[in-house]
């Protein structure tokens, strides 16, 4: 066929339009292109060079360019060019570069008002519904108004959020997701305010935080539990602190199993978890004749054993404590010969004693409804008995504490005057 013009190139591909040749045999009709065009319009078919009418010499349907008369023989003869002005109706090649140049914006919709541009140097925009919504810059993802991207929708939820806690080498922050205004703290840190504070690089995975009052809730079913576990690789649950709703009842357990556990009524239980349990030590706060008590709860089964409830030291030094077996309790203070010096048995007991005033008395709070006194007790004056056993007497006469007295501290005068008085008598029997 003839030609009019420059020949085309066959020989070198074009640099703007894609294009796909074919090698006729006089009897094939049918070939497939590389993309879809939308009509035969959107493409220019050359055979020998000679560019075809779209209106009768060729079909389009998908991939499929069918002629109605075979083209002749001959290698690459058939040549087919995509027009660039259908570019919108046509996949650009594998590899390719599509260069806008900051001059365009890429329409995403039929009404032209879903879009992504880079109008601004070194960053993204993109708009749906007309409406500018987020800006992708270097080391940035950000919305453009302030408080208008939610994460999520309520009924469409993300299933992870992950961050490997890598230190980066700027600024030596670890990858952090925060939750409230600007987080700076752990991997995790909850912030509904700038406290001042700092978080132990022990313990900052999670963090909350909060000007004011700041903490965290756990709620559970009301016949469920509500707790804070503590594992590792041997054990997931090695120590714990557990609500349980079914009771009301706090536990605290270490080294896997329960230690303490604060009940509903008040009563804090060490080493077991009833208030009579084996090995166990039971501290009950509860109401007993209209009146609170403090009851500590011996284990059963322990036979004649001590057991120590309190002790009291001075540095490491023993110097009282107060004990019990199944029938009785001592309160015992310090009195190894070990620990006293400058020992005296012979001192007037009888002269001392007899200046002591034994009185009978009420307290002033000792009275009913009525105005009637409701109790009267026999004992000391505390500054009276101080000048003659101060040992006896805590606090100052007139002091902005109330002075108290612990009685047993006069039993030693007690008993040396009753011995002063034996050898009395023995003389006068023996006279």
């Amino acid at each position: 066929m003839a030609y009019v013009g420059t020949p085309l190139d066959t020989t070198n591909a074009f640099q703007s339009l894609a294009g796909k040749r074919f090698s006729g045999d006089a009897s094939t009709t049918d070939f497939t292109l590389d993309s879809s065009p939308n009509s035969t319009l959107d493409i220019e078919v050359f055979v020998e060079n000679v560019r075809q009418d779209p209106n009768s010499a060729y079909t389009v349907s998908g991939t499929t360019l069918g002629f109605t008369a075979a083209p002749p023989s001959g290698t690459n003869n058939i040549y087919v060019v995509h027009q660039a002005k259908a570019v919108g109706t046509i996949d650009p090649a594998v590899g390719s570069t599509l260069d806008l140049n900051g001059a365009a914006e890429l329409v995403l919709d039929a009404d032209a008002d879903t879009t992504i541009a880079a109008d601004t140097d070194d960053q993204i925009d993109i708009r749906v519904a007309g409406a500018d919504q987020l800006t992708i810059k270097d080391g940035a993802l950000s919305p453009v108004t302030d408080n208008d991207i939610d994460l999520g929708t309520s009924s469409l939820e993300f299933k992870d959020a992950y961050f490997d806690g890598t230190v980066t080498s700027d600024a030596g922050l670890f990858d952090t997701l925060g939750v409230g205004t600007a987080r700076d703290l752990g991997t995790l840190h909850v912030r509904s305010a700038d406290s001042g504070g700092g978080a132990n690089t022990s313990a900052d995975e999670l963090v909350v935080e909060g000007s004011g009052h700041a903490g965290m809730t756990i709620l559970s079913g009301n016949a469920n539990q509500g707790g804070i576990y503590f594992g590792d690789d041997g054990d997931d649950n090695i120590g714990y602190i557990v609500y349980n709703h079914n009771g009301n009842s706090m536990s605290f357990a270490a080294n896997a199993s329960e230690m303490m556990r604060l009940t509903s009524d008040g009563d804090l239980i060490v080493g077991g978890t009833a208030l009579n349990a084996e090995g166990g030590l039971a501290v009950e706060v509860s109401a007993y004749n209209g009146a609170t008590r403090l009851s500590w709860n011996r284990a059963s089964g322990q036979g004649s054993n001590t057991s120590v409830i309190q002790e009291y030291r001075h540095a490491t030094s023993v110097v009282g404590s107060v004990s019990h077996t199944n029938s009785a309790t001592t309160f015992a203070t310090s009195s190894d010969y070990r620990l006293k010096e400058n020992v005296s048995y012979t001192w007037d007991a009888t002269t001392r004693l007899k200046q002591l005033k034994p009185a009978r008395f009420n307290f002033k709070v000792d009275y009913d409804e009525d105005g009637n006194v409701t109790r009267i007790v026999d004992g000391f004056l505390a500054h009276e008995v101080s000048g003659v056993v101060p040992e006896a007497v805590v606090g100052e006469k007139d002091g902005a504490e109330m002075q108290g007295i612990d009685q047993a501290k006069l039993v030693p005068l007690l008993v040396k005057t009753i011995q002063e008085l034996e050898v009395r008598i023995k003389t006068l029997e023996d006279a």
